[in-house]
């Protein structure tokens, strides 16, 4: 991840062009984006505590109408300027000038051609751009994370040697173009060039090019894989263990990818932005806190007898939630018809056989969703759900 450095010089730009966007909400969306690849190093500390504010703001709306956001910033220094100074037009173009200083900064080797390169594994580490990480300590033969545009994908040593195939391929399209600009004898040596890159010795030393440097290399034994959920392919994540959700960076899509398919930025953040709050509104911090470490512990194979009821009416959020914690566990999670959980339960009659309790071993998690109405729940069931190491129950009601 790129670091931008401010200095004392720019406190205007950076207090201007922060306040320019506590009111602008387009404003507000692209600087959370570059933040997802750039630090930003401010130089005062309450220029970070804006920043961190602007990144953690989730609604629509103009943050000056935030009751919590006028709360907590007010009593900080410059706090009564900043709602003037986001009205002014100067604020816009010091926001300008402030964006345009960290796209600058961006990387831009990529934008160089190809075929000028005279040693191969730069070329090729210019044609990835950063987009391909070798991974070490890897449980598998999936050693390579990939960006393919969406999302980070891991891929084994012979699938990496297809993307140098294909900057074999981006080469040989650069020569093409080239054919009426170049004089033949530069175009042959140039085409000499290429033909030497193109063999298995320099594919193999190109990949090892990139596992030899530190900034290209993602340690595995640093991290652990199973406390995190991705929302999306580089937007929200959610840590398991501290209930935190934050932007997760591109690093984040590497050492936390998911198998699933993930759903785009703009539907995740719409996501967080709503299902979260009203989480937050309906059940509170604590409550919340509880059914992420809830799963946090099982993710560590834990055993818990313990129970989540969710109810509530319609298009809160219970089914989504549900159908996460389905995503996660796949295999290792059961279905319980709600008929067994009744009083009118009757043992090894029907749909309420006791051998149903089966199906619970060795599974981390079990399901249930709520039928009729008037079909009330026994306790002893759950006692005995409990005995047989039931997980995790779900209820969503109705009302």
């Amino acid at each position: 991840m790129k670091l931008i450095k401010f200095t004392i010089e720019e406190m205007d730009i950076c207090f201007s062009a922060l306040a320019y966007m506590f009111a602008e909400l387009e404003a507000r969306e692209k600087y959370k984006s570059l933040l997802l690849d750039i630090n930003v190093e401010f130089p005062h500390k309450n220029l970070d505590i804006f920043s961190d504010a602007i990144k953690t703001f989730q609604n629509a709306e103009n943050m000056f109408l935030n009751f919590e956001i006028v709360k907590t910033l007010s009593k900080l220094e410059q706090w009564n300027n900043l709602k003037e100074y986001s009205q002014t037009k100067e604020s816009e173009v010091y926001y300008n000038a402030f964006i345009d200083k960290i796209t600058g900064n961006i990387d831009k080797l990529k934008d160089i051609s190809l075929i000028e390169f005279a040693d191969n594994k730069q070329a090729f580490l210019s044609f990835v751009n950063g987009n391909l990480r070798a991974l070490i300590n890897s449980t598998d033969k999936k050693r390579f994370a990939y960006w393919n545009g969406s999302t980070w994908s891991l891929l084994t040593d012979e699938e990496t040697q297809i993307i140098y195939g294909d900057f074999i391929q981006k080469c040989n399209i650069e020569l093409s173009a080239g054919q009426g600009s170049l004089k033949y004898e530069d175009w042959l040596e140039l085409a000499k060039k290429i033909t030497k890159w193109d063999t298995g010795r320099n594919t193999k030393e190109a990949l090892d090019k990139i596992k030899r440097e530190s900034s290209r290399i993602i340690d595995l034994k640093k991290y652990d894989l199973n406390n995190n959920i991705i929302c999306s392919n580089d937007g929200k994540i959610i840590n398991l263990n501290t209930g935190e959700i934050k932007n997760a960076t591109r690093n984040d899509m590497i050492l936390f990818t998911s198998e699933y398919n993930l759903v785009n930025k703009e539907n995740s953040i719409k996501f967080m932005s709503e299902k979260m709050s009203i989480y937050l509104d309906i059940i509170g911090n604590e409550r919340l806190d509880f059914i992420l470490d809830l799963i946090a512990y099982k993710m560590l194979n834990r055993s818990l007898q313990s129970a989540i009821f969710m109810i509530g009416t319609g298009a809160t959020g219970k089914s989504t939630f549900k159908q996460i914690a389905r995503e996660i566990f796949k295999s290792e999670s059961s279905t319980i018809p709600y008929d067994y959980m009744t009083t009118m339960n009757r043992g090894n009659s029907d749909a309420s056989r006791d051998d149903i309790l089966a199906s619970l071993d060795n599974k981390k998690i079990a399901f249930c969703s709520e039928g009729e109405k008037e079909k009330i729940i026994s306790s002893a069931k759950f006692k005995k759900y409990y005995r047989m190491q039931m997980n995790l129950l779900e209820k969503p009601m109705r009302g």
